[in-house]
């Protein structure tokens, strides 16, 4: 059963490059403007010249990884991370306390490139799974070679980052190159209501749906973001949406491919609405090069700034 599409779609296929050429740029531009505020009680510093076994958190004596910062942190305090590339999966443990790179001091978004938590394929890099509330903070890193690779739920789900029955803060973050034996290759969100803005989500792979990011679940709260070149095995290669309402706003959803519908998005049973939305260029073997709407999906657009146009996918190009 297909759903209902009401979008302001405009035409121009042969010109989409440089209308998301220009909307990445103007998204990438925002990042860095509003480091986040600090309340919390105490801050735990991690160097990749630390050391858990002599460090104490301090600025002198810094810790050598983050997780043994948040082992260490109680609610409310802060755990700020040099630059550098940290191999480690971390947990929030339940715990609502900020872990942060440079940016958040500092409000230069060289920091999301210089200070990269990399999962060694040991795993997904992040894990969010024991109530963290929005008060749980991720700013300011590159989340990359994270690989789910259990032979099912919840292993096998959210290569990059991974929540369930948490609803935490994601800013300011660029999740890339991982992998998902199942569904959620960047990041899977599952019964769970995270504010994510201002984060790319880029070069990532799902087995299954969803290879940017999947929703099952739970509220949908997308804002400045940018999902490219992921790729999926079964659908939805850059968002898959299974039940999941929200709202998506100042989006660019381009140049994702794969099998199965909704090279760019498959929304199942929910009805998100779009704000400034741009779907581009995405390809798919299945129906809906741009986007699937089905199951009594209904997709509705506010204003006359969504786009949607020249993709590939049998049948129908667009949508279907």
């Amino acid at each position: 059963m297909k759903g209902k599409v009401n979008l302001a779609i405009r035409s121009g296929g042969r010109r989409w490059r440089a209308v998301a050429l220009l909307l990445a740029l103007a998204l990438l531009g925002g990042l860095g403007i509003s480091p986040a505020a600090h309340a919390g009680s105490r801050t735990w510093h991690v160097a990749t010249t630390g050391s858990d076994a002599a460090g104490d958190g301090s600025t002198a004596r810094p810790f050598a990884t983050i997780q043994h910062a948040i082992d260490a942190a109680t609610v409310g305090d802060r755990v700020l991370v040099q630059p550098g590339v940290y191999r480690e999966n971390i947990d929030f443990e339940g715990k609502d306390l900020t872990v942060g790179s440079l940016f958040l001091t500092t409000g230069s978004e060289d920091y999301i490139l210089q200070t990269v938590i990399d999962g060694n394929r040991n795993g997904r890099v992040v894990t969010f799974t024991n109530g963290e509330a929005a008060t749980a903070l991720l700013s300011g890193f590159t989340i990359t070679n994270g690989y789910a690779h259990g032979t099912s739920e919840p292993e096998s789900y959210g290569g990059g980052i991974y929540t369930r029955h948490s609803s935490p803060t994601l800013t300011h973050l660029r999740v890339t190159g991982n992998e998902a034996v199942e569904e959620g290759g960047g990041l899977h969100i599952r019964d769970s209501s995270p504010t994510i803005r201002d984060i790319i989500v880029t070069g990532n792979h799902a087995g299954s749906g969803g290879g940017g990011i999947r929703y099952t679940g739970g509220s949908v709260s997308l804002e400045n973001v940018v999902v490219t070149h992921n790729s999926a095995g079964t659908g939805g290669s850059g968002l898959f949406f299974y039940h999941a309402d929200g709202a998506i706003k100042n989006a660019l959803i381009a140049d994702n491919s794969g099998d199965g519908p909704g090279g760019g998005l498959v929304f199942d049973g929910c009805s998100p609405t779009f704000t400034n939305v741009t779907i581009a260029g995405n390809r798919t073997t299945g129906h809906g090069g741009g986007l699937n709407v089905s199951f009594a999906s209904q997709l509705a657009g506010r204003g006359d700034h969504n786009r949607v146009f020249g993709h590939s996918g049998r049948p129908g190009g667009d949508y279907y």
